[in-house]
This record gives C-alpha cells, structure tokens and sequence, in this order.
C-alpha cells in the first residue's frame, strides 16, 4: 500500500515528485497533445505552513477554465482508497481562465493546522465548459513537528576541556530518522562575550550525525578543543591577557516522513566559550593528565604484558621525561589485588621516554614470571613549566593478577585409549 501511495503522490520528504499530468482533449496525431502539469509544494509541511500547487497549460491552444480544489485531512488509507473527486468537500477552490500556454501558481489561504494528507482536486475544462480530465492524487502531507531542545555541558571551558551537546527529541511518534549535528566557529566574542554574534558566515569546525529511534535524550560525541599555546607577542612583565573564542551547536533532521523543526545557532544553551591564557612570558604553564590500560587483568603464569599511557594537556613546545615502572609481584590480600599495598615492592622492568604534545603510547612488552599481583607506576618529573605529575601504583586500570598454569589430565581408563 505504501508503494502504491508514495507513487501516487509523492509523500516523501526530498523525494522527486512525479507530476502531475492531465491531457486536454483528443487531438490528432499529427498535433502536441495539451497538457495541465501540477506539481504541490511543498509535498510536505507543518502545521500553518501555506500548501501551494504550481500548474503549467502546455500546448493548449485554445481557451480552458481550470478549478483547483483542496481537501482534507485523509488517512493513509482514504487517500489509499483513491475517492471519487466529486465525493470531496474542498477547504479552499479557486477558478482561472485563460487562453493558450500558462504558468499558474495557486496558494490555499493558511490554516491547515490538522495533520493528515490533503488532496488537491485540478479539474479541466474547454471553452465551452466541457470536462477535459478530472484527477485529485496530487496530496500534500501536514505533518507533527519534530522539535528539539539542546543544551551545551557548558558554556565556558579552557583549552583541552571535553565538552558535548545534550539533544532532548520530541513529537516523532516513534519514527526513526537521523540528526545531524556541527559546531560552528571559531568566532571573536564581542566584548568578551559569545552572546549576540552573527553565525551566518561561522565556518563548521567539526559534525556529525545520531541515529534517533522515537522520544529521547541523544547526545554528540565529546569534543576535545586543542587549542595551542597561543604566540607570546607581549614584552616581559605585562599581565597575562585572556582570550576567548566561540563556538555554537546547530542540529537539524533528515528523515522519511518527519519535518524537524532546526535549533539556531548562537542560542545561549548551545553557545560555548573556550577561554585560553596569553602568556607573557616563559611557556604557558599546564598540567599534564597520565591515563592507563594495561593489555590485560588477569593473565596465568608465563603471559606478556604491556601499558597503554594516554598523555594529554601536555605542553605543546616543550619536552618532557615520562618514566615508568612495573611493580610486583605481592601477593594478594584476601584474594583481592585492589587490598595490596605496593611500597617495597620489587621492580619487574622499568622505561624511560622523551615526551612532547599529547599522545599514546605503549611500553614494551613483559614476561610475567611468577604468580601474584603486578602493577604499573608512571612519573613525569618536574620542570621550569610543568608541575610533578604522579601515576600512583595499584589503579584498577593498570593492575596485573596472575594465576598458576592449569595441568590438563586426561584419563585413559585402566586399559588407555579404546
């Protein structure tokens, strides 16, 4: 029945629309044959939206009338039962007159606030009134809006922040369609402020899309702004001045069947201010974050391990020293590694690297010899510029138990193998 429907008039939002097509008369072959061609648009709305019908008289040479009837609303299934045209009680008809070739544009006044398929009735005549073709398939949909509601974790945030966008979806009625979602910028604040910018001309910094499956809360991917050290162009002994750069979310739909009514960009809930230190002199200070995995938790005897390091808000001109140790083994307490306390602990294997910028990194791997529980420790020393930053032993993320090697007996019976 749909295919049926979607071919008749063209429900689908962004589909092509086939038109519509009503020929005039019987003419000889040796002539064009007239057309009235009608096309809705759009073929889909919201409730209050103006519903227009475009027609063109091609090829009639000769004068016509032409009645253009809107109904409705109608069910998927009315429309799918094809009524009588003249069964249908119009909302809005107007009539035009004319002679030869026309392009005509018809607007039915607004107040189609039902939703629900309307039907448009295009009746032709000749100059002396009789019917030439009658056809009402043409429809135009009035659909619920879909609305969104957005807001930003935060309106303002420093350089290496994490920071997304909350999307609460109302009015689907359960239908599944996409998202799409950017962050727009970076603009200059005025005054300091991010509040009141024109977003018009905001290139898009990063997108993307949700998959949404009816009423909801979605949310964007967590945005990480790397904003560099910004040049230090100031002489020494001047403040440190602060600079901020803007940002706004603008989210739209597109789906089958489903109108999304877009947010707006520069809306304050979805506006945020990444604010950034100019430093006049020295390196910009920062603090860098260590975080770990090791390649596995538990392990039997005789396994190799590694350590995954995630290193970020890691100065961006300047080197730094990472060192890392493997600790162990200790043996559990109550059974548990978590209980264990790691000072004197022995040293399985130690590293050292040179670090700069943000990255990942893994250490070599390591044969775990003997039963018990392991652990990784991670330093970056202090500098003129960057704090003593210590990974701590026994994290659950970084913590190795290893268990004996099971033997395998596989009994024979008395006689060995049948």
């Amino acid at each position: 029945m749909r295919r049926r429907l979607a071919r008749a008039i063209g429900l689908v939002v962004g589909a092509t629309l086939l038109p519509l097509v009503v020929h005039v008369g019987s003419m000889p072959a040796a002539y064009a044959v007239p057309q009235a061609v009608g096309q809705p648009s759009p073929v889909a709305l919201l409730p209050g939206d103006v519903a227009d019908l475009a027609v063109s008289l091609i090829d009639t040479d000769g004068s016509w009338s032409l009645d253009v009837a809107l109904s409705g609303p109608f069910t998927p299934e009315q429309v799918e039962a094809a009524p009588a045209c003249e069964t249908l009680t119009p909302l809005f008809s107007e009539r035009r007159t004319g002679f030869g070739d026309a392009e005509l544009s018809l607007t039915a006044p607004p107040g189609l606030s039902a939703t629900g398929y309307y039907l448009w009735d295009v009746w032709l005549r000749d100059g002396v009134g009789g019917t030439v073709s009658r056809d009402c398939t043409a429809a135009t949909q009035v659909l619920a809006p879909v609305t969104l509601t957005t807001q930003a974790s935060a309106r303002r945030v420093g350089p290496w922040d994490f920071f997304h966008d909350t999307i609460w979806v109302t009015g689907t009625e359960g239908r599944s369609f996409t998202l799409n979602w950017a962050l727009l910028g970076p603009l200059d604040p005025v005054d300091g402020l991010c509040d009141g910018l024109d977003w018009s001309a905001a290139g898009t910094h990063e997108s993307g899309s949700l998959s949404v499956v009816g009423d909801g809360e979605y949310r964007t991917p967590a945005i990480q702004e790397a904003i560099p050290a910004l040049p230090r162009t100031a002489t020494e002994g001047e403040p440190d001045t602060t600079v901020v750069r803007c940002y706004t979310f603008v989210v739209t739909g597109d789906g089958d069947g489903v109108l999304v009514v877009p947010t707006e960009p520069g809306d304050p809930a979805q506006t945020v201010s990444i604010v950034t230190s100019l430093v006049t002199s020295g390196p910009p200070p920062t603090r860098p974050v260590i975080r770990t995995e090791v390649s596995d938790r538990t392990v039997h005897k005789g396994a190799r391990v590694y350590d995954n390091i995630s290193l970020t808000h890691m100065p961006w001109d300047q080197t730094l020293t990472l060192k890392w140790r493997l600790l162990g083994p200790v043996r559990p307490r109550q059974g548990d590694c978590r209980k264990v306390r790691w000072g004197g602990a022995p040293v399985v294997a130690r590293g050292i690297y040179k670090v700069s910028g943000d990255l990942v990194l893994a250490t070599p791997l390591v044969k775990l010899k003997k039963t018990g529980c392991y652990t990784y420790a991670e330093v970056i020393p202090a500098t003129d510029w960057s704090p003593r930053v210590v990974h701590r032993p026994g994290k659950v993320s970084q913590t190795v138990r290893v268990f004996p090697r099971h033997r395998v007996v596989i009994d024979t019976g008395p006689d060995g193998w049948l």
